[in-house]
């Protein structure tokens, strides 16, 4: 028997949470998406594919650097309760500070031939030292970070996206727009940034940071977070090797193609990171409580009907959204839009069924499910890449992502039982691909036509969920509620 009261609150938490952490994010994600406009129009696609191999490091790298410290931190503090709060952040950020330090000081120093090897250009040695720079202040944020979502303080957290949202957007503007510096003028502003990030923020959580240090708290949180590793940096290769591949394969000029494309379906990550940030407090919390089991199934249900709105609208409108935010020379890349979008909503679903795995301190599981997609992924990229391009790279990370959420599902929900409700998300899901496609093939040459046919198909869903009963009869009311509750003029 479910806890309604109890369950009802757990979500409305989550809720707030995920929609505070969610705006911060997009708000930081946004920054690129609403860049594309100025990047399109003042960078080729040879000169943004540059960019995307810097912006793979500056966003990866701090994952393999972190070692699971991050995702550790909320586990010591929230489940396991051995030691004081403030000595384990303490502990997780004075070491990831001395071995990021070590790390970049080392990649610093073999800048060129790294540059060589990964970018092809041995020329920008300059520019990857800055965006080694720029990794190392983003490292140092990842815990800091991770205390103020461990203390639910999510106000914070939004004024600290804030602040990284109108900084980088004015800066590259002023670097790219201004003084017409291209690539070089976009990692500046990023090295800027990310300075000033830092700065703000060691000042707003100076109060939980210090210098006191246990070896006893850090080996238990290494041993956890040590298999994430393997899973960070099996999330590097997925996430990287295909552009590598496409560097090499297909040229430079495709990845830049590839690289617009992806970030417009990133758009779909930017929900699924709101909620990844809000999860781990709640699922810890969670885990000890009698409806635990219930409360996670009606998560999975509810957000994936949520991406899957998401997914139906931005497919359904891609070639318009490109017409808005790009130039005609990136138009080629609307078809990876609908794939890229479908990956990262595996990955919401991969994050949202890994509770056993987490909570019965088993990461290897994890570990393992990463590593094989991993696998499956650079073996894909290296058979579909050549003979399709962009589109082979699409269909390889979608279905890599599918093979490490369908094995980590498995494992996990055998440590952790959880009644999910499978049924009702399946249905969901055939009717937004049934949407989709009807959209995709039923076009009208009239362009104010397409969109009032494809905005009908997109209410149509919520439409078809409630009268295929989808929806369950609680959910039809709270529906006919908001439907019905007339707007409060104040």
């Amino acid at each position: 028997m479910i806890e309604e009261e109890n369950l009802l609150s757990d979500l409305k938490r989550l809720g707030k949470h995920s929609a505070i952490y969610g705006l911060s994010n997009a708000l930081c994600s946004a920054i690129g998406f609403f860049l594309i406009p100025l990047y399109t129009k003042r960078l080729t696609p040879a000169e943004y594919g540059v960019w995307e191999l810097f912006f793979v490091a500056i966003i990866f790298l701090p994952l393999v650097l972190e070692l699971g410290l991050g995702s550790a931190l909320f586990k010591a503090v929230l489940f396991d309760s051995k030691e004081k709060e403030h000595a384990l952040i303490n502990t997780a950020f004075l070491f990831i500070a001395g071995f990021s330090s070590l790390v970049l000081c080392l990649l610093y120093l073999n800048a060129a031939s790294i540059s060589a090897v990964l970018i092809g250009m041995p020329d920008d040695a300059h520019l990857f030292k800055l965006v080694l720079l720029v990794v190392f202040f983003n490292v140092l944020a990842i815990i800091p970070m991770s205390a103020l979502r461990m203390r639910e303080q999510s106000l914070k957290y939004g004024l600290m996206n804030l602040i990284k949202f109108i900084t980088g957007l004015a800066l590259n503007i002023y670097f790219i727009a201004v003084l017409g510096k291209g690539v070089e003028g976009i990692v500046f502003a990023n090295v800027i940034q990310s300075a000033l990030f830092i700065a703000c923020l060691l000042l707003v959580c100076r109060n939980c940071l210090g210098f006191s240090f246990s070896k006893s708290a850090l080996a238990e949180m290494l041993k956890f977070g040590m298999p994430l590793v393997l899973i960070s940096i099996s999330f590097v290769i997925l996430n990287m090797s295909d552009r590598y591949f496409l560097r090499f394969y297909a040229g430079i000029e495709e990845l830049g193609l590839y690289s617009i494309g992806y970030k417009i379906g990133m758009a779909m990550n930017m929900v699924v990171g709101s909620i990844q940030v809000a999860w781990p407090t709640i699922m810890y919390k969670t885990a000890k409580k009698k409806n635990g089991p219930d409360f996670f199934a009606r998560s999975l249900t509810y957000v994936t009907l949520i991406l899957m709105a998401i997914w139906l609208v931005i497919s359904l409108f891609t070639r318009e959204i490109f017409v808005l935010f790009t130039s005609p020379a990136y138009y080629a890349a609307q078809g990876i839009v609908p794939v890229i979008l479908l990956s990262y909503l595996l990955v919401g679903i991969y994050y949202l069924t890994a509770i056993g795995a987490n909570v019965k301190h088993k990461t290897h599981y994890l570990a393992f499910a990463a590593t094989t997609a991993c696998g499956v992924n650079l073996l894909l990229n290296y058979l579909l890449i050549p003979r399709f391009g962009m589109y082979g790279a699409a269909a390889a990370t979608v279905f890599s992502f599918f093979i490490m959420t369908a094995i980590s599902y498995r494992a996990s929900i055998r440590l952790f039982p959880v009644p999910y409700e499978w049924g009702r998300i399946g249905k969901s899901v055939v009717l937004a691909f049934g949407l989709y496609f009807v959209g995709r093939f039923v076009s009208a040459e009239n362009t104010a036509l397409a969109i009032i046919f494809k905005s009908a198909l997109v209410l149509l869903f919520p439409t078809l969920l409630y009268f295929f009963n989808i929806l369950v009869k609680k959910e039809k009311l709270v529906l006919q509620n908001l439907l019905m509750t007339k707007p409060r003029i104040y």
